[in-house]
């Protein structure tokens, strides 16, 4: 049995004590990424009004100092893959989604059951739109880092948008936050 964490991680520092970069505007941001540093920021480059935890790029996630603290770990392709499993296919993915927060694309409600307890947020991420970097997709998709490498220029992450929930990929020096696993 897998035991996640029910809450996005919110730590500005590695298991060694180094800080991680905060990132407080969006040229901060796009230059941690062309500089492939890690950094964090939080939603809107504010001071994380909605409980959602930092954003990471994964430079910070895949960090030899370690970002997931001790008796923890960073989830793997796999681990989500089992999730999606455990709650009944990607098309069952509402029954990880908080039950207030979530829009449509429209606008209208598209909360989840959180039958399982993830209590997943929209989060949306931090990625580049039009040459600016910028979060999107933030009432209505949540994306979570996985420790998965993809191919040699994207991640793997696992995202919940309004109608399922599924491994995916981006790139490296995009925004999202991090869901932890306790070790067994």
């Amino acid at each position: 049995m897998v035991n996640w964490t029910t809450e996005n991680l919110d730590l500005n520092h590695f298991n060694n004590g180094d800080e991680i970069l905060q990132a407080k505007t969006a040229v901060e941001w796009e230059q941690a990424d062309k500089e492939k540093k890690p950094a964090w920021c939080y939603y809107e480059f504010g001071l994380n009004p909605y409980g959602l935890g930092r954003f990471y790029n994964w430079y910070a996630v895949k960090d030899p100092r370690g970002l997931a603290p001790k008796g923890y770990h960073i989830p793997t392709r796999r681990e989500f893959e089992y999730l999606i499993k455990e709650v009944g296919g990607q098309e069952q993915g509402y029954k990880l989604k908080a039950k207030t927060g979530w829009e449509t694309l429209e606008g209208s409600p598209a909360n989840g059951t959180d039958f399982f307890a993830f209590d997943a947020k929209p989060s949306g991420l931090v990625a580049l739109e039009l040459g600016k970097m910028e979060f999107l997709d933030s009432k209505h998709t949540a994306y979570w880092w996985t420790s998965t490498p993809g191919d040699s220029t994207k991640v793997l992450c696992f995202r919940i948008d309004q109608f399922a929930a599924f491994i995916t990929d981006e790139d490296p020096g995009v925004g999202m936050p991090v869901r932890l696993v306790k070790d067994f």
